[in-house]
């Protein structure tokens, strides 16, 4: 057990004493005390006792850069060069080491009192909302425990003779209908961001970055895993000196209670998502963890899926916009696995689920400046890779013909999608049509009415609205068209063709063929 020089100073109020510190301290907590004498090798984390006279006049060793000392000389230390790098406590009421050694035995039996307790509550299996409410009323305000996602694993409960019921009942109600913690977006992102850059040391938030209330959020780990943060809000009381290190004092504790309770550290939402990242991987899965991976999604293998990939509209991966994000979709929608992966957020669904799921990602999409892909759907959930590689591929095409909106259905590319995968093997521009080819180089103008022709499904009275042509204009082009090509526009195998070129061109974006994309879609 430690405790920090700001906890031994909350314990000596009351107390006559002068602290200087010291002007490069490295460590900052305590283990223990002893009494200090000559030829011992110090330690940085120990408490050295001793008076005054006895350290500047008869010790022979080098200075702990930890010593507490009666002033038994009435001497003037603090611009002593000497202990410019100990942390120096004076006391000047006191006569006897032995008093001073055990007033400071006290304060740590103080602490150890307290860690002793908590611990037992862990032992015991009182369970962590149990062992959350101790912690807050010893630090006097409410607390909570949030994992990675922002879900929360234990939620404040109401403090004894509290004077903000409403606040308490605003937080619960928010608890209840989603399960996450709560904010604005600006307060969420910021937390994220803040506490990921932490590097284990609390983080402020205030007001003004969109809290509710003033919090410290201090880093929960297992390990070198990071399994969340635990919260305090100031509420019941200011936050003083010591906050930030009591919270650091009692992560220890979390952090057993989370290392022996299964639920939290891996639980089985968890263990799924494992195994659907073993799947997005391409790796294969025995039939006995494909079977528990069907009863977890709570239909047979034969039910169709499909996947939602989400990502960033930009090349920045900002993880904590994401998590952020994963946190509202799953309280937002009726998923049957949500997880984070390479930078995106995957989404399984069930083929049958409603549209109302899909609007609410779409908004949420706008509002986080995200794009999605959605996959064709599959029945076998070892296909999950190739959905995820459909899904992106969705995304990539959407991007390449510039359609609106911020989510793409790998449906609307079918041929798009074909003439990718084949262009991947071959040269794809040597199978358009060459008399296509000669006419887009020969008059551009008569290749974008072909075009248009095509599409149109070879209505004139269509094609010449469109081009906003006469109708006897458009049939000179067509007969100069047929001219230029060499064979009859009534042919079926030459039409079709023609159409598969102009999707070829379309996709190579083609500098003479700049079709207005958008009405392709």
């Amino acid at each position: 057990m430690r405790i920090t020089i700001p906890m031994l100073l909350d314990r000596l109020s009351g107390v006559h004493f002068q602290y200087f510190p010291s002007a490069e301290s490295q460590i900052n907590h305590l283990t223990e005390v002893r009494f200090l004498q000559n030829n011992i090798v110090s330690e940085p984390d120990i408490l050295y006792i001793t008076n005054l006279s006895f350290l500047i006049s008869s010790y022979n060793g080098l200075i702990p850069e930890k010593i507490a000392c009666i002033n038994d000389a009435n001497l003037e230390c603090n611009s002593d060069e000497r202990f410019q790098y100990t942390d120096l406590f004076i006391f000047e009421n006191l006569t006897e080491v032995t008093e001073l050694f055990n007033m400071l035995q006290d304060i740590f039996c103080y602490y150890s009192t307290i860690f002793n307790h908590l611990l037992e509550i862990v032992k015991e299996n009182k369970g962590l909302d149990f062992l959350l409410e101790n912690i807050a009323t010893l630090l006097g305000n409410p607390c909570s425990i949030v994992d990675r996602n922002l879900k929360v694993l234990a939620g404040i409960n109401y403090m004894p003779n509290t004077k903000n019921q409403e606040f308490y009942s605003y937080y619960l109600k928010q608890i209840q209908s989603n399960g996450y913690t709560f904010g604005d977006s600006k307060y969420i992102e910021q937390y994220l961001s803040k506490n990921n850059a932490s590097k284990d040391k609390p983080v402020y938030f205030n007001r003004s970055e969109g809290a509710i209330f003033n919090c410290i959020s201090y880093t929960i780990s297992v390990g070198n895993e990071k399994i969340g943060w635990l919260n305090v809000y100031e509420i019941e009381k200011h936050f003083s000196d010591i906050t930030s290190d009591l919270m650091i004092f009692f992560s220890e504790i979390l952090s057993l209670e989370l290392s022996k309770n299964e639920c939290y550290l891996l639980n089985t939402v968890t263990k799924y998502e494992y195994l659907c990242t073993d799947l997005l991987n391409g790796q294969n899965l025995s039939e006995e963890e494909i079977m528990k991976l069907s009863n977890y999604l709570n239909f047979p293998l034969n039910n169709e899926y499909f996947l939602v990939v989400v990502k960033p509209s930009t090349h920045v991966n900002d993880v904590s916009k994401l998590t952020h994000l994963r946190a509202r979709i799953l309280a937002s929608t009726k998923c049957n696995i949500c997880l984070l992966y390479e930078y995106r957020i995957v989404i399984l669904f069930e083929s049958a689920v409603n549209n109302d799921s899909l609007s609410k990602i779409k908004k949420l999409l706008t509002d986080f400046n995200m794009l999605a892909g959605i996959s064709n759907n599959f029945t076998n959930i070892k296909d999950i890779n190739k959905g995820y590689a459909e899904a992106e591929k969705a995304i990539e095409l959407g991007i390449k013909f510039k359609l609106s909106g911020a989510m793409f259905r790998c449906m609307d590319f079918p041929l798009y999608h074909l003439i990718d995968v084949c262009a991947k093997h071959e040269d794809i521009r040597k199978f358009c049509h060459h008399s296509l080819l000669q006419l887009t180089e020969f008059n551009p103008e008569l290749s974008n009415t072909l075009y248009q022709y095509l599409k149109n499904g070879k209505s004139q009275s269509k094609t010449a609205n469109d081009l906003h042509i006469q109708r006897s204009s458009l049939l000179y082009r067509l007969k100069k068209i047929e001219e230029v090509l060499g064979f009859s526009l009534d042919d079926y195998q030459s039409l079709l063709h023609l159409q598969l070129s102009f999707e070829i061109l379309n996709y190579l974006n083609f500098d003479s063929c700049q079709h207005n994309s958008s009405s392709m879609a």
